[in-house]
């Protein structure tokens, strides 16, 4: 059975650097200190960033050990790994433990804690205790539930602190519907209407937003006045937290 995709974690500095083009993405080298070494590196620094890095180096490997290759690297550079990276991906990741794969949920758990930009995002994706399949199998069961409302809570408080992989995240769910919450047309167009806002603050005037009209008007056309300024009002809210945690300037 196919390994999914591991996670990549892009800094948030990465979205203001839209027009650039992608620079060639490391792989590991084959010197590289070993998986453990860089584990209890990154684990002694305490720093939420750091246990974000664990968790996306844990994912890593346990998608090269399962496929050959590492999405995060290719996609970024446009070419595959090389011999000698595979390699080096091979000496890095080929005597992970199982334990050391368990511990990636509680690297993740540190990141989320910690406020690590995508973290609760992460979080979502990997489901209860890391089996998304919990969600269809064992709806009822007190622990799922429990951890639904918690994964929930902490995306929504970094979504509407202004974070926008939280934003992006809560916006196709709820766009879409399913297992985690039900489809809510109000709080998809809330969310979408605060990213193109976002979007149109990074790009600046003549930058060609993501988020065109198409997008998100078939949103806006399911609620009611009302509730399109509610929806307003709260994606205005999320632009502003967004300029006040980067430091932005409105534009001119």
């Amino acid at each position: 059975m196919a390994v999914q995709a591991p996670k990549t974690g892009p800094s948030l500095s990465s979205y203001f650097n839209l027009a650039a083009g992608n620079a060639s993405a490391p792989a590991v080298a084959i010197d590289a200190p070993s998986l453990s070494a860089r584990l209890e590196r990154l684990a002694a620094s305490g720093t939420a960033d750091d246990a974000e890095a664990a968790y996306y180096l844990l994912e890593e490997c346990i998608y090269f050990n399962a496929e050959g290759h590492v999405p995060s690297v290719e996609f970024a550079r446009g070419s595959e790994l090389t011999a000698a990276e595979k390699v080096a991906e091979t000496k890095l990741c080929g005597g992970m433990t199982q334990s050391q794969k368990n511990s990636r949920l509680d690297f993740l758990a540190a990141a989320v804690k910690g406020g690590a930009n995508g973290a609760t995002s992460s979080f979502l994706e990997e489901g209860p205790f890391g089996d998304p399949n919990a969600l269809r199998d064992r709806p009822d069961d007190p622990l799922v539930r429990e951890w639904k409302r918690q994964a929930i809570a902490q995306l929504t408080e970094r979504a509407d602190d202004g974070e926008i992989i939280g934003a992006t995240t809560l916006m196709k769910e709820y766009q879409r519907g399913g297992d985690i919450v039900p489809k809510d047309p109000l709080l998809a167009y809330g969310y979408v209407l605060a990213l193109r806002l976002v979007f149109d603050d990074i790009l600046g005037p003549g930058g060609v937003n993501p988020y065109t009209d198409e997008y998100w008007h078939g949103l806006r056309n399911e609620l009611t006045p009302e509730q399109q300024a509610a929806a307003l009002a709260k994606a205005n809210s999320i632009l502003a937290k967004f300029r006040q945690h980067t430091g932005r300037a409105v534009h001119s």
